[in-house]
């Protein structure tokens, strides 16, 4: 198999999307030459939901800028409007790809009050990206083994769980890993 180096970028994001896309525009800039691939946490914009077509348009630029490295930047997921309803999606973006290619939360999250109001996401694809076929999971979408499952059976390699946890959490997390 292919040996991948990844970067993961987290960051303590404030409400204001505008300085949370310069504090990643920041991050991204000091990622290692010879990165092969970067994940962005779920909702690092911020707990707003915003238009899809400008999520597209943030992370587009965010992923112009990161181009000449030829490294596949996978967005995180963010809650967008899209069609009529909120999902949480995010995006595949770079790299090997011919065109951007997005991923959703299939399962929002009932402990937060995701229900309530983010749609059940259906998009789960498997891209490849340096010969290696790579998924995401988005947070709580990784309890559901199912999901996991079906990426590997498309021949995901490598699954993604991009995801926003708080500390207090932590030790849930930790239990799953």
């Amino acid at each position: 198999m292919q040996r991948l180096t990844l970067a993961i970028v987290q960051f303590p994001r404030g409400d204001n999307p505008e300085e949370n896309v310069a504090r990643m525009a920041h991050y991204l800039s000091r990622i290692a030459p010879g990165t092969d691939l970067v994940l962005l946490p779920e909702d690092w914009l911020g707990p707003a939901v915003v238009d899809f077509e400008e999520y597209f348009k943030i992370v587009e630029g965010l992923a112009a800028e990161m181009s000449s490295r030829r490294c596949l930047l996978v967005s995180g997921a963010q809650y967008v409007r899209c069609g009529g309803r909120i999902l949480s999606r995010g995006i595949f973006w770079g790299g090997d790809l011919d065109a951007p290619v997005c991923f959703e939360k299939l399962f929002p999250s009932q402990a937060i009050g995701e229900r309530d109001y983010i749609a059940p996401g259906t998009l789960l694809p498997v891209v490849e990206h340096r010969g290696v076929k790579v998924g995401a999971v988005v947070c709580v979408d990784l309890m559901y083994p199912e999901i996991a499952r079906s990426l590997a059976l498309e021949g995901a390699a490598l699954i993604l769980n991009p995801a926003n946890i708080p500390a207090t959490r932590m030790p849930l997390w930790h239990a799953v890993g």
